[in-house]
């Protein structure tokens, strides 16, 4: 492999699938190259798509845009990406981000917070779209309002 970009990015996924194996994920894995619509980094994490990030410099819009496609594209629930903290070489201690909006989800789910039907109509997009996880709000035409107070 030539390039270092790549070997770095592969070398980062690789110390992140052994993370999250340690961590309680046994079945994550690379994904495969090739897919005509990409999925993210890791797979075998069921519902989740994990994008892996070892850079200088952050592009966290770009790949937010980026992650909320791999999702779609996978049919997946949530996504979030792995950004390695430079200096860093424990995995467990990088960032993991995602959107506010899917952490609550996430952490909804998991039992905390209110009841997921309670706000299942709290974000509506000004287009008219509901929007729980549908990521619409990333185009320039629209943006969500609120129905409850937060």
């Amino acid at each position: 492999m030539s390039n270092p970009n790549k070997r770095r990015g592969d070398t980062y996924e690789r110390t992140v699938i052994s993370a999250l194996h340690v961590l309680g994920w046994p079945y994550a894995e690379r994904t495969r190259a090739g897919y005509e619509r990409d999925r993210g980094d890791v797979a075998g994490m069921p519902g989740l798509v994990v994008q892996c990030k070892n850079v200088k410099t952050p592009r966290w819009v770009e790949w937010l845009t980026d992650l909320a496609d791999q999702v779609r594209n996978a049919r997946a629930d949530h996504g979030v990406l792995f950004f390695k903290r430079p200096g860093n070489t424990d995995p467990r201690y990088d960032l993991a981000v995602m959107y506010v909006e899917d952490w609550a989800r996430l952490t909804r789910k998991a039992g905390y917070g209110s009841p997921l039907d309670d706000l299942a109509d709290a974000f509506r997009c000004t287009c008219g779209n509901a929007n729980l996880n549908g990521y619409h709000y990333n185009d320039r035409d629209c943006y969500i309002q609120t129905t409850v107070d937060l």
